[in-house]
């Protein structure tokens, strides 16, 4: 009885069958979670990018618009233009312009005239465009997010 104990145990510890499927139950979570987050990371740095060229070209309308009737309008449709999937609002948007103290001065929305009076009279001086947009992201954890992206660009008013 105890040499036909010693035959199955001996057996049994010999018999990989369903080893791979073991390991595969262990590791598999992982993996998948590795290449979700590292698909949502690419979201997000997608994202960027985008929101980086809008910034950008927001940036070059602003400080090419002086003169024009309404400024402010004009950095918001280069967030249209260049950024048509993303969900920018004017909120999000901060546009300051240098004054005759080259102090930066907030331009508050397209309804004011004080973004074009700001600009008529900051030739040379500097203006500011800068984004503060709220990505998520579904698979990284919050200490490791790259959100809110914040990007600021300026130049020299023309």
């Amino acid at each position: 009885m105890a040499a036909r104990k010693r035959r199955i145990v001996g057996r049994l510890r010999d018999d990989t069958r369903g080893s791979v499927l073991l390991e595969a139950a262990l590791v598999m979570p992982l993996v998948v979670l590795l290449v979700a987050g590292i698909a949502d990371y690419g979201v997000t740095l997608y994202q960027y990018h985008t929101l980086s060229t809008a910034n950008g070209s927001a940036v070059r309308q602003l400080i090419v618009s002086r003169g024009f009737a309404n400024p402010y309008a004009g950095v918001l449709s280069q967030y249209a233009t260049w950024a048509p999937n993303l969900s920018v609002t004017a909120n999000q948007i901060t546009v300051s312009v240098a004054n005759s103290s080259n102090v930066l001065k907030a331009c508050t929305d397209s309804t004011s005239p004080n973004c074009q009076t700001l600009l008529d009279a900051a030739a040379g001086k500097q203006a500011t465009v800068a984004l503060n947009y709220a990505c998520t992201t579904t698979f990284i954890p919050s200490m490791a997010s790259p959100c809110p992206i914040r990007i600021t660009a300026s130049g020299l008013v023309e």
